[in-house]
């Protein structure tokens, strides 16, 4: 309450996020980060419990499988996945 410029911003882990106003809307800026390949390690490998054809990270990592029933197969451990790193990691 009582705040009353058009702009503010705050710092993240992800980096800088700002709020404009205008009127009664706001609007919020997220940074973009474009996925590249990665050599995963060897814990998402093993978390997941399937090799993907293909990873990506930026923030996170990307597991790109060849088919929607690779997936459906896949019993991930969670509790590995939380140490495999990047920011989803908690």
């Amino acid at each position: 309450m009582g705040y009353t410029d058009d702009r503010i911003t705050f710092e993240t882990r992800s980096g800088q996020l700002t709020v404009t106003r205008d009127g009664a809307e706001y609007q919020m800026s997220f940074p973009g980060t474009m996925p590249e390949v990665c050599e995963p390690p060897p814990l998402l490998i093993e978390a997941l419990g399937a090799s993907p054809a293909l990873v990506l990270s930026a923030f996170d990592y990307i597991a790109i499988y060849d088919s929607e029933d690779q997936i459906r197969e896949l019993a991930p451990d969670f509790l590995k996945l939380k140490s495999v790193g990047l920011r989803g990691s908690g």
